[in-house]
């Protein structure tokens, strides 16, 4: 079975008006992480709950740059709880399409023992 696309631009809106979650700058960059199973590598880009606003420049010279482990390790950030938090956030605030978030929440708890 092929893997779907799991897309929400009002996420991504709701993403694009939060801050930086190392600098804590405005008008973030959206960075697709790894945060399930179903979604890694090439494919984190079809799965937009997995995204995390980071600033320009270091998304570009910092996470690209360094690697997933060695960028949330030097900041001591655990990127799997932010994506939690931002979509419980998302939740929260009843957006158009929750469902679809309280979905993709379910899967990342289960896919990282969260559940």
């Amino acid at each position: 079975m092929p893997v779907k696309k799991v897309k929400s631009l009002d996420y991504l809106d709701y993403l694009g008006s939060k801050r930086c979650v190392v600098s804590g700058k405005r008008e973030p960059s959206l960075h697709h992480e790894s945060v399930t199973r179903k979604y890694t590598g090439s494919m984190k880009g079809y799965f937009d709950f997995g995204a995390i606003p980071l600033d320009h420049e270091i998304h570009l010279y910092g996470r690209h740059a360094w690697g997933k482990n060695h960028f949330w390790e030097h900041y001591n950030l655990d990127p799997v709880k932010i994506v939690i938090e931002l979509i419980e956030g998302y939740i929260e605030e009843g957006r158009e399409d929750a469902e679809l978030a309280m979905n993709a929440l379910e899967m990342i708890k289960e896919d990282n023992g969260y559940s």
